[in-house]
Order: C-alpha cells, then structure tokens, then sequence
C-alpha cells in the first residue's frame, strides 16, 4: 500500500468575451468608402465558437470572415411576456410570444437585467429548465440560438486583409484586449444582397473567394439588421473586434487561502498568500492580419499547454508550472515581463506531470491546467521549502532559454513557507475559465 499523499492546490483566473462589428461598401477600383455602417454593433458569439477556445487561441478564432445570403433569425424577443425561475433553475414564462419547445438545449436565456443562462431542457411551450440554477425575479427577456453552427444561406470568403493600425491592430486598456481585423471581400460583378456574417478559425473551407454551397463551423455570426445591396465592382467590407476580459485584474493582486489538501505542514501554520496574474498572456492581431503575442506570451490562452503544439499557437511556444523556493514579494514590473528573473524554480520533470487540458464537458467552457512533481520533486530535504507556484511560458533551445518565472501567466506566493516530503506527491491545479457576454442590439 502506497503512503504517497496527495497535496493539491486550487486556483484560477476567467476571461469573458465580446464581439463587435461594423460593415461598408468600397469602390472596387477606387478603394473609397462608398458607404460605412456609423455606430459599432455587437454579434453573438456561438456555442461552437466558445468550445474553439478550447484548441484555439482567442485571436484565431475570428480569423476568416464569411459573408451569407441567409436570413435564418437568431434572438427572439420575449415582448410584453415575462419569466421568472426557482432557485432549482425551473423557467416558467406568461404568455404565448415565446414557445421554448421550438428552441434547442444549450440555447442561451437573457433576461432584461442582464442574467444570461443556457437551457437544459423545455418540457412545454413555457416551461424549461436552465442553468445556473438562479432563482430569477419575473422580468421580460430574450432567447439567443446560440446552438446555431453555421450561416443559413450560401457563403463567400473573404479576399484579403485591409492591413495597418486601425484596420488591424490589438489595443489594452488595462485588463481589456482588443483585437481588430478589418477583410475585404472581392469586387462584385454583379447585383448581390448580404444579409449575414460569419467569423471562424483560420481554416481551409472555402478557400474560394467565390460563392459556394455549404457554410463552415462559425466562431460568431452577425444577421446584419439591414439588407447591404452592393452593385457591380462593389467590394464588401467588415470590420471585427474581438474584445477579451482577463480577470482577476492584475494591478491588484488578490490575498486568499488556496484549498489544499494534507497542507499546512509544521512548521508553517498557515496557507494564506497573494496571487494573480503577471502579464496578460493572450494572443493578439498583428498589423498583417497574422495571430501573434499580444504582449508577453500566450501563456493565459486557456488551450496553452505543456510541450505539445496546437492549432493557432506556434509549435515553439511551451508551457509550465514551476514551484520556486525564494521568495521575491510582488515588486515586479508589470506588465513588461514579470518578477526579476530566476534560477531557483523547479518544474514538474515527469510525462505524468505535464500540463494537460481536461476532457471538455460541453457548455463548461473550462480547461483544469495541471502539473504532478512525484515522491523525488521539490522535496524539502534536498531542495528547500516551497515559497510560490505559478504558470509560464518555458523554452529551453539553441536560441536561448526562457524563465517560466519571468514570462509568468499567474503567480502565488505563500506567506509561509511550505513543507513537501519524500513520501509526497504534489499536485497543482489552475482553472482557466471563459464567457461571452450576450448582447441584444
């Protein structure tokens, strides 16, 4: 019988999501603006748009954008109607606007206070069930098909990227990232009427700049509130933002008491410390049009993960959880690279303790990072006390090392040091949580 005792630490960070856009006509030959939609309006960011954070960096998920035919509705307004649930998540809705029968499980709830939820199950025309299970005081609200997948009518890609800040361009404003691209489509030669948009992944489909049948797996779809005629040598424009919030925000760093299990160790009495974020660590837009860093390293992405390469994120971008045995307080120079550089951590060295992302349970939107050091890691013994934990970008090659601990994504720091012993696993566990924000316009 083993006498290996697991000490696992739970914490984690969140990301919500908002999408914007706004549509013109440019003169084919001219390259002017013939007509330019004013006022920025936001899109609805789909279930199979949330699930491609999971492999996808933020970036790259709205790297190709679709233009449609089709006219397939996607928010229906409740009206005068109102529902409420119980606190077992039980929607009851008065009158006959709305018949949630016709709807389908994983399409999103808002109600007028801005409450979002996404329903499980729909019994009757006014009745459902939904999740989270919040008792929901009686108001009007609206239903969003976020379970829709695709444009409904036929689709054409776009042609090139209209490169250059403004067009394309990342912006912060604190802990807010915004990544714009800006596609131009092909010269019309002939009548066309858009009625809708579509933003995916980088991908292949469609690589045809004309139209074609069928319609790829969409990050997003816009169902334009106008009808845009364009003539003959009309070229269509859109211009996307991708706006991401990263919480906790990383100027002030939070004081809390991780769960762990089997710790406090003598002689330390406590385990409260400070965390949070260092750099922000998503990806961005380059000037090109291209996905690339947005500061530091794509280390927040929730799909970043230990040695193993994924679609969107360069094969040479690696990453890590460390335990450090110095203490260097929190007087690091954010967000330009993080704490001073050192020498002293350790990482997880064995296949068991890479970082890996968790089987995705749909409609969670949530990867567990996790790292394992074994009976002979980081003991006390041979290696000194445990003083912080963190998660980095790490790359050791013929072109140089890179500290995890310097290009750090998230970062705790105990304010005891911590004992682990050579009968001991230790476990660390990061979740990296995202959402979208459902807005009617």
């Amino acid at each position: 019988m083993s006498n290996e005792r697991e000490l696992t630490i739970g914490t984690g960070t969140s990301q919500g999501a908002m999408g914007m856009y706004k549509v013109a006509i440019v003169d084919g030959k001219t390259k002017k603006v013939k007509w330019e939609q004013k006022e920025w309006r936001h899109n609805l960011i789909l279930n199979s748009g949330m699930l491609m954070v999971a492999t996808r960096t933020w970036a790259d998920c709205c790297r190709v954008c679709f233009a449609g035919l089709g006219s397939t509705q996607q928010t229906y307004d409740s009206g005068t109607d109102v529902a409420s649930s119980d606190g077992a998540g039980n929607l009851t809705s008065v009158g006959a606007t709305i018949d949630f029968t016709t709807f389908a499980n994983g399409d999103s709830i808002l109600m007028d206070d801005g409450t979002q939820a996404y329903i499980t199950a729909r019994p009757s025309a006014n009745t459902a069930t939904i999740v989270p299970d919040l008792g929901i005081a009686s108001q009007q609200f609206t239903v969003l098909k976020t379970t829709l997948t695709g444009l409904s009518g036929n689709v054409k890609r776009y042609s090139a990227y209209l490169q250059n800040s403004p067009h394309c361009v990342t912006t912060r404003n604190g802990n807010v990232v915004a990544m714009r691209r800006t596609f131009d489509f092909a010269d019309e030669t002939g009548g066309v009427t858009i009625t809708e948009i579509g933003l995916t992944e980088n991908t292949t489909f469609g690589s045809s700049t004309v139209w074609g049948a069928g319609s790829p797996t969409l990050f997003s779809r816009i169902v334009l509130p106008f009808a845009l005629a364009l003539t003959s040598g009309d070229s269509l424009r859109v211009i996307y933002q991708l706006q991401v919030t990263i919480l906790p925000w990383p100027s002030t760093y939070s004081v809390n008491t991780p769960t762990i299990t089997n710790w406090p160790v003598a002689p330390s009495t406590t385990l409260q410390g400070t965390g949070g974020l260092v750099n922000l660590g998503i990806s961005g837009v380059r000037f090109d049009g291209a996905t690339t860093v947005a500061l530091d390293s794509y280390a927040n992405e929730p799909a970043a993960i230990n040695g193993t390469s994924y679609t969107g994120i360069p094969w040479d971008q690696y990453y890590t959880m460390w335990v450090d045995k110095t203490r260097k307080g929190f007087a690091w120079s954010w967000p330009a690279y993080g704490i001073t550089r050192q020498t002293t951590y350790q990482r997880a060295l064995k296949s068991v303790g890479a970082v890996t992302n968790t089987t995705y349970v749909g409609l969670t939107y949530q990867h567990d990072k996790v790292c394992v050091w074994g009976v002979g890691e980081a003991n006390n013994d041979t290696w000194g006390s445990i003083t912080a934990i963190g998660f980095g970008y790490y790359r050791s090659s013929l072109y140089g090392d890179y500290d995890p601990t310097v290009h750090c994504g998230y970062y705790f720091e105990f304010d005891e040091d911590q004992t682990k012993t050579n009968i001991q696993k230790l476990t660390l566990r990061i979740t990296y949580s995202w959402s979208r924000t459902l807005t009617v316009d």
